[in-house]
């Protein structure tokens, strides 16, 4: 636990990865938007090399911020072709299973196929144990496919996340804009409240962030946050609902 030459910054985040500290936000996004299109472009004229980047990517985002075992994916049952399956209208790239609790699906195109796709699969005895699904998308997902997903994620008791295939390639986190980001443990929490005060004098993060959608940070998580200017300077960000 930091001592108490941290400082709590009181100014409330603006949305953005980095959400302040003394940062020029419009050229930080705008560097930041032109490093997503040049890694794109620089991936677009080789599919496969841009399956195999987004599936790393997504396998990383995995291990490393929500702590699963560095383990392979496994096929589930009736999906195991080639990277181009057709499956009721789906254009997949790879389906897998992450650790037995996380079904990873990359499509070309989000939509109502991939609903059922998806909801077919989670009643599967296969997917018993499945409670989150990430659904990466290629090229667009419609209103009414994202919307349909979220939905089945209420009806059937699983959370359900949707991600662009830009999102996976380039990686918020890795950005070298980006600071240090640690989800604090409930331990220490409750040692930062009884350092500094209540969580409400703290700055905020929303969910829709995409440090904390690459966490799966829900209202209530606390991150502690460094950034390296010369000294470590340290932060804490409360996470809060849209």
């Amino acid at each position: 636990m930091p001592g108490g030459a941290a400082r709590v910054n009181t100014k409330r985040g603006n949305g953005s990865a980095e959400g302040g500290g003394g940062v020029n936000m419009p050229a930080y996004i705008e560097g930041y938007e032109w490093h997503t299109r040049c890694t794109m472009a620089a991936l677009a004229d080789d599919p496969e090399v841009l399956c195999a980047r987004t599936k790393d990517a997504l396998h990383h985002m995995l291990c490393r911020t929500r702590r699963l075992a560095d383990g392979p994916l496994t096929v589930p049952t009736g999906f195991e072709s080639s990277a181009n399956l057709r499956w009721v209208g789906v254009k997949l790239r790879w389906v897998g299973v992450k650790n037995g609790t996380h079904l990873l699906v990359f499509v070309s195109v989000g939509n109502k196929s991939t609903v059922d796709m998806v909801s077919a699969f989670l009643q599967t005895p296969e997917a018993a144990s499945v409670t989150t699904c990430i659904i990466v998308y290629e090229i667009k997902i419609t209103p009414r496919g994202s919307a349909d997903l979220l939905a089945l994620g209420v009806e059937m008791d699983r959370s359900i996340e949707i991600f662009s295939m830009a999102e996976m390639v380039d990686d918020p986190l890795q950005s070298g804009m980006t600071p240090s980001y640690r989800e604090l443990s409930a331990p220490e929490v409750a040692a930062l409240v009884a350092h500094y005060g209540a969580l409400d004098r703290f700055p905020q993060l929303r969910t829709d962030d995409p440090v904390c959608r690459r966490f799966a940070a829900r209202a209530g998580t606390v991150f502690e946050i460094i950034r390296s200017l010369g000294i470590e300077d340290v932060h804490y960000r409360v996470v809060c609902d849209v």
